[in-house]
């Protein structure tokens, strides 16, 4: 899947979502190593991304693997799959 940018260029779907979370990411370091005056990194912080239950099983697998392409030096990522009924569903991944 493609996605056009204002400029006409286009790029990967894929591409986008992973550079995306990997800013989000980049950014929260730094704010937090600002905010507590010492050095935060990838490996202080346990990342967890959360995506609506409602999403089919492939678009879940995307998301997932979106962060995966961020999080390749992070030991746990968690996905959260909260649902209707105020229960979350979990799921933990250890990279080995």
């Amino acid at each position: 899947m493609q996605i056009e940018a204002a400029n006409g260029q286009r790029f990967s779907a894929f591409k986008v979502v992973s550079m995306t979370l990997r800013f989000f990411r980049d950014h929260a370091l730094r704010e937090l190593s600002h905010q507590c005056g010492t050095i935060i990194d990838n490996d202080d912080v346990r990342w967890v991304v959360t995506v609506p239950a409602i999403w089919n099983e492939q678009a879940k697998k995307f998301m997932r693997l979106a962060a995966y392409e961020v999080e390749t030096e992070t030991h746990i990522l968690s996905l959260n799959f909260p649902n209707n009924n105020n229960n979350n569903n979990k799921f933990h991944f250890r990279q080995t």
